[in-house]
């Protein structure tokens, strides 16, 4: 999941966590979050500093 976090989402995600839930899609349905279109090919899969290169 590609996704840009607002500082506003801390405190309700904070609350999420506290509450035992781990699951992103119970924050998205909480939040007002929003589904934006990317093409695939503007995105890399980058998990360590080695994806990178």
């Amino acid at each position: 999941m590609l996704s840009v976090w607002s500082p506003a989402a801390l405190q309700p995600l904070s609350a999420l966590i506290d509450q035992g839930v781990r699951a992103y899609r119970a924050a998205l349905e909480r939040l007002a979050a929003m589904s934006v279109p990317v093409d695939p090919a503007a995105v890399r899969n980058i998990n360590c500093p080695d994806d990178l290169g």
